[in-house]
Parts: C-alpha cells; structure tokens; sequence
C-alpha cells in the first residue's frame, strides 16, 4: 500500500437498512462493491484500487415506535397505479447515513495519467473524476446527496499525518473485522451450535439466581457478560452459493437476463465498531481494510493481511 484515498463525508439518503437478518446498516459487501465499481473505471488509465475502510458519521433508519421498545420500519406508499387502485405497500427497510471511505491504493500519483504533463495537476484530475464518478452512482441502494472533495494522499510523502487525516473523520466510527476472533470463540464453545455463540456475542443476557432472606426466597438478575470484549455488533460479510450456475436467462424472473444466475445465502460475522482515535499507526489501519475474497462456494468480506503487499 503505497497511498489513501479518502472519501469523506458521503451524504447517502435511502439505504438498504436490512441486511439478511440484521438491520440498521448495510452489510460490508455494499461498501466493497462500491469501491470495485469505482475501481472498474479506473482500468483504462492503469490503476486499481484496493479494500477500503469503512467511518459511520452518523445514521438514521426509518421507523417508528409501535409501543414500548418495540419499532416498526416505516413503508413507502406509492402513487395509484393505471386502473386506479391503491398499489401495493412493497416491505422495505431504508435509512439515511453519512459514511467515509478510506481507499487503500498501490499507486502513487506519478502513475496517474490524466494528460496534464504535470504531477500535481494528475493528482487532482484524479480527484476530481473520482468525485464525479461517486455522484454517478448509488451507495448500498441509496442516493449520494452529497460528498467532499476526495483526497489522494502518498503515505511516505512529508505531508501525511495518519493522526491528522483520521482527527477530519471525527465524530465517527471505524467498522472492525473480528471474524478471526469470532473463530477461535466457536473453537472453544462445545455446548452452543454457531447460530447460538453468534447471537450470544452481541445481545444483552440476563441470568437469575435465588437468595434467601429472612426465610423469603428472592430473586436476583444480573447481566450474562459478553465472551469478547468491544462494541460488537452482527454484520453480514458475503454470500454462500446454494446452486449452480444458471446461464443467462435460464431462470424466470431473474433480475438481469443478460447475466448468469446463482441462488445464495447470505454469511454472517461478527465486527467492532472503534473510534478513530484509537488507530496508532498504519499497520493498525491496514487491519482495518475489506476486502472480498472467494472459497469455493463462498464470496465473502473480511480484512486481509496488507503487510506483504508493498
């Protein structure tokens, strides 16, 4: 990794809030499809991206309070359809977020070309089309309103500061991968199936325990305490093919006839939400990182080992 590409401040309206079983934000495939996308634009000029760290500014899922704790995802209501009628209420759960995207890159900006003949005028042409490719596109089905300046940054140039670029990110939190942790936690777990050791690491338990007082039995509650430490939070990662591969339009009703078709389920893990500050150096960053990676049957998220990359 020889530079970063940071997009901050990304104003997205209308995001998918459900993500499989989880819900309140999209599922890291999202953010590593998007930066991909991005990547895909830049194969002409003879760059390519790479995985990208995802900061949470700030979020809002639609839904209101049916009672008590309990919420109920708002619903969209569309106009009459051609015979007059009430169409249909299609359920969906949508929010509002401002995320950044911290792009890691092997590239410096002397491999940039954009016809300038200059370097820093390459650099900032890279900028500025990555801005408009961004606006261009949609982040996690949701529309980008808005987004700063991108920033295009050589790590061993004089002017980068890691403390400094990640203090401009702030109020935020870096989404972390602990899916090695969540690993070696099921390695250890005999009693509990996976589905049960996953739950059980980020809701809130309570256990009761008798007492007796004065000849009156009591009860007493008293919060189960998480196995691994953190702001840990359910996350889905990736996909698990359940099929073959269809061809192109072998299958009624497909999305895309003009692509091949595979039934799937989704992955699930476990991250950590951390706050920038706590990112000492840029090794700490680099285990930040998503990136996709495919096993067989699986396409799948998860932070990779940058160390050996350059």
């Amino acid at each position: 990794m020889k530079s970063l590409l940071i997009l901050p401040k990304i104003v997205v309206e209308n995001a998918n809030a459900i993500a499989g079983l989880t819900y309140g934000f999209p599922g890291i495939c999202n953010f590593t499809g998007f930066t991909h996308a991005l990547s895909r634009e830049l194969k002409d000029r003879g760059v390519e991206l790479g995985g990208c760290a995802v900061v949470c500014h700030r979020f809002k899922v639609h839904a209101h309070e049916v009672g008590g704790f309990y919420k109920s995802f708002s619903q969209s209501r569309f106009p009459l359809n051609e015979k007059g009628k009430t169409a249909p209420i299609i359920q969906e759960g949508k929010m509002h977020m401002t995320v950044s995207l911290i792009i890691s890159c092997n590239f410096t900006a002397e491999d940039l070309d954009f016809g300038t003949m200059n370097v820093i005028d390459d650099r900032l042409e890279f900028e500025k089309f990555i801005q408009e490719s961004v606006y261009k596109k949609t982040l996690a089905g949701g529309f980008i309103k808005d987004l700063k300046r991108p920033k295009f940054i050589e790590i061993a140039s004089e002017e980068f500061s890691l403390k400094k670029e990640l203090r401009k990110l702030l109020p935020g939190f870096l989404i972390k991968d602990r899916s090695d942790d969540f690993k070696k936690y099921l390695e250890s777990e005999d009693k509990n199936d996976p589905l049960t050791s996953w739950l059980g690491c980020f809701t809130m338990r309570h256990k009761s325990q008798k007492s007796f007082a004065n000849g009156i039995e009591k009860c007493d509650w008293s919060v189960e305490k998480k196995p691994l430490p953190g702001w840990i939070v359910p996350v889905q990662i990736g996909y698990k093919s359940l099929s073959k591969v269809f061809a192109a339009g072998e299958v009624k009703y497909s999305r895309d006839i003009s692509t091949p078709f595979c039934f799937v389920e989704p992955i699930y893990s476990i991250a950590e939400w951390i706050s920038p500050h706590r990112v000492e150096d840029i090794e700490d960053l680099k285990s930040l990182f998503w990136d996709f990676c495919t096993a067989k049957n699986y396409y799948y998220c998860k932070s990779k080992n940058f160390k050996n990359q350059g």
